[in-house]
């Protein structure tokens, strides 16, 4: 099953290359185009979050990049259908 998890991206030039970066995970990325540094970010973020699963740190990264309960709900909805798939 598919869960859209929603993130800031945020999408700057140097030189000649599109860096891409989330600031929420600390996550970031690069690409020749805006397009397609936004879509190497939202892979970037996908193998991030699924690694966290693995290691069993997403709670805490998920209560640290969204406070309060709404990080402790979204945990349970990523960890029961996060499938790693935009």
């Amino acid at each position: 099953m598919k869960s859209d998890v929603c993130f800031d991206a945020l999408v700057w030039k140097e030189e000649r290359v599109y860096v891409s970066y989330c600031p929420q995970f600390g996550v970031s990325s690069c690409g020749d185009t805006v397009e397609e540094a936004r879509r190497m970010l939202r892979e970037a973020v996908c193998l991030f979050i699924e690694g966290a699963k693995e290691l069993g740190t997403l709670q805490k990264i998920l209560d640290e990049a969204v406070p309060g309960s709404v990080g402790k709900n979204l945990s349970n909805y990523v960890e029961g259908n996060f499938s790693g798939k935009y």
